[in-house]
C-alpha cells in the first residue's frame, strides 16, 4: 500500500518553530555544560536542584551527594556565618558578590567570586549562582610575586598615566 498511511503509523512533521526550540536547548545544554565557571541553580531556600559539569570536576562532589547539600554548605565551615550575611546582603542587592571561596569535597579550597539572582527554573522559583573561577589568576599574581620579590635587580611598578 504504498501511498497509504494506516492510524498506527501517522508521521508528524517538526515545525521549523520545534526545530528551532530544539536547537536552542541543545545550544544552551552545550553552553552549560562546557562553561568552566561553576554554574548551580537552587530552591530559594538554597537547596542545591542542578549544576553544570564544573562543579562535580573541580568539587568533587556527584550530582546525588550536591542534590543534598544547601548552596552554602559548599562554603568552608568556619567561613558559613560570614557567607549567609553576604548572601543576604546580594539578595537584599546590597552586595554584587561573593568573594568566599567553595569548599571540596577534600576540604581544598576553590578560590572563586560567586554572583546570585532570582529567577525561574523550569517554571518553579530558584537561585542561580555563578562562580568564576580564580585559581589561574591567583596562581598567575602567586607566580609574579615570587619573581619580583626574589628578583636581585631593582624593580618598580608603575602605571602610565
Amino acid at each position: 500500500m504504498v501511498g497509504n498511511l494506516s492510524a498506527e503509523v501517522r508521521v508528524r512533521a517538526v515545525t521549523p518553530m520545534e526545530q528551532a526550540l530544539k536547537e536552542s536547548e541543545e545550544n544552551f545544554r552545550t553552553f552549560f555544560e562546557t562553561v568552566d565557571d561553576l554554574i548551580m541553580v537552587g530552591t530559594p531556600e538554597g537547596r542545591i536542584i542542578y549544576t553544570n559539569t564544573a562543579v562535580t570536576r573541580k568539587l568533587g562532589y556527584s550530582p546525588d551527594e550536591l542534590s543534598a547539600l544547601h548552596i552554602l554548605d559548599l562554603h568552608p565551615v568556619d567561613r558559613r556565618e560570614e557567607a549567609t550575611e553576604i548572601f543576604g546582603a546580594m539578595f537584599r542587592r546590597e552586595r554584587a558578590s561573593c568573594p568566599l571561596p567553595l569548599a571540596a569535597k577534600d576540604r581544598m579550597l576553590v578560590p572563586v567570586e560567586t554572583r546570585v539572582w532570582f529567577g525561574k527554573w523550569n517554571g518553579a522559583s530558584c537561585i542561580f549562582c555563578v562562580c568564576k573561577d580564580l585559581s589561574s589568576e591567583q596562581e598567575a599574581q602567586q607566580r609574579f610575586e615570587r619573581l619580583f620579590r626574589s628578583n636581585p635587580a631593582l624593580m618598580a611598578v608603575s602605571r602610565m598615566p
